[in-house]
């Protein structure tokens, strides 16, 4: 069985992009801090994909709590199924049913076993970054699991300034057992949430899908690229208030 593991963490060009992000950006006041302490096993994972070809191993996944039922659902970005995961070219969302049999799910630091989603949860109007931020999420559901924990998506757009943290394991520039990657938000709008990092020499390879979270601990965004400008370093993020409502969608359907 060929198992593909592939790391990865988009580039976006900045030039004048990035540069109107930063004009107009002001520090706001100091909120509390989100402390490695906060975060418990269980609630970030290295997801592994059985599809077609084998085994893939590829960015980083979470779960949360949505809908009237309160369902669990797994998220990820679905541009992993792509050439950024290692496949030849991009799966669409919609191909995913038949291309995914099942997800399973190991705790991202402590490595561990922790359970498995056996459904793919449609999103028609998902597509991969780079032709989307917004609308780069993939879903799973029906879980086979006593153990998993879930974050809470946040619905609100964020201040300029504002600190937030990334939930993953980088590779360099911090140890890999690290788990919050601070950052403060540069521009929040309904189809993007750009934000630099504390530290501009950590390395983003494997992070994309991991969830962005404010200091509640509640998700303010999946990762899905990053940039670097005159030595700093941007994070590039779906923000929640689109993944909430491309979630009401797909569950509509």
């Amino acid at each position: 069985m060929k198992k593909v593991m592939k790391q990865f963490c988009g580039f976006i060009i900045l030039g004048i992009f990035l540069t109107l992000f930063l004009n107009g950006c002001t520090d706001q006041a100091t909120t509390k801090e989100l402390q490695e302490s906060d975060i418990p096993s269980n609630i970030v994972f290295r997801p592994t994909f059985e599809i077609i070809e084998g085994d893939l191993i590829a960015g980083t996944a979470f779960a949360v709590k949505f809908g009237e039922e309160g369902s669990t659902i797994i998220l990820t970005a679905l541009h992993i199924f792509g050439p950024a995961g290692g496949l030849e070219a991009d799966i669409p969302a919609s191909e995913l049913p038949s291309y995914v049999a099942k997800v399973t799910l190991n705790d991202l630091f402590e490595k561990s076993y922790v359970g498995v989603a056996n459904e793919v949860l449609v999103i028609p109007k998902s597509k991969p970054y780079p032709e989307s931020i917004d609308k780069d999420v993939a879903a799973f559901t029906n879980i086979s699991s006593e153990n998993i924990l879930t974050l809470e998506l946040y619905g609100e757009k964020l201040s300029v300034g504002e600190p937030v943290w990334l939930l993953a394991s980088v590779m360099g520039g911090e140890s890999s057992d690290k788990k919050l990657n601070k950052g403060k938000v540069i521009k929040s709008e309904s189809k993007q949430l750009v934000f630099q990092y504390d530290n501009s020499d950590i390395g983003l390879t494997a992070t994309s899908g991991a969830p962005i979270l404010n200091s509640n601990l509640q998700v303010v965004g999946i990762n899905i690229a990053c940039g670097s400008k005159n030595g700093k370093l941007y994070g590039f993020a779906n923000p929640s208030i689109s993944v909430i409502k491309l979630l009401k969608e797909a569950l509509r359907n």
